[in-house]
């Protein structure tokens, strides 16, 4: 299997895990301290976020399944990465609720849209082996995450973790809208 082929696909195995895990072990603390929430409310958000999400992916697995994943890969990416920069200076509780359904939707576009990536693309004969790569890849941006949201914290603020995700989101999708457009991924 082409390497160069091989690690188009690595940026989005280590940015899906890295962008939220910035800010996970955050999230509570930043949501009391700079939004004002109770965990309850911030429960309520993430329900509200995940269970569009939950409802959408039929939906929109479906849409990937008929449309291909291109445009879902790179909406997803680029919702995620917007909601997650406006997050940080969000004027208030509604328009958190409404940040939270656009990240369901980004959630429900991006994961059939990278799915049905890797299942167009990987080769059938070595796809166990490759599949283990990216998720040891994925792995490592869960791992790092969480630290270098720490460093950006303590560094830049609060809402510094927040716009680094957002820019690797909003980065990864520009990457896949250009490198997806050369001639071999058509």
């Amino acid at each position: 299997y082409p390497l160069g082929r091989l690690l188009l696909f690595l940026p989005a195995a280590f940015g899906q895990t890295f962008a939220p895990a910035l800010v996970s072990l955050f999230l509570l603390r930043y949501a009391k301290e700079a939004l004002g929430l109770e965990p309850i409310a911030l429960g309520g958000l993430l329900l509200l976020g995940g269970g569009l999400a939950f409802l959408l992916l039929p939906f929109t697995g479906r849409a990937v399944d008929r449309r291909g994943y291109r445009a879902a890969l790179m909406g997803g990416l680029f919702l995620l990465g917007a909601v997650m920069g406006r997050i940080p200076l969000a004027l208030g509780v509604l328009e958190l609720a409404l940040l939270a359904l656009l990240a369901g939707l980004g959630f429900s576009l991006f994961l059939p849209g990278w799915n049905g990536f890797l299942a167009k693309n990987l080769p059938q004969e070595n796809r166990g082996a490759i599949w283990g790569s990216l998720m040891t890849v994925e792995g490592l941006g869960v791992a790092l995450g969480p630290a270098v949201g720490g460093v950006l914290w303590e560094a830049f603020g609060p809402k510094a973790p927040f716009f680094a995700g957002s820019s690797v989101f909003l980065a990864l999708s520009l990457f896949y809208a250009f490198a997806l457009r050369r001639p071999g991924w058509k």
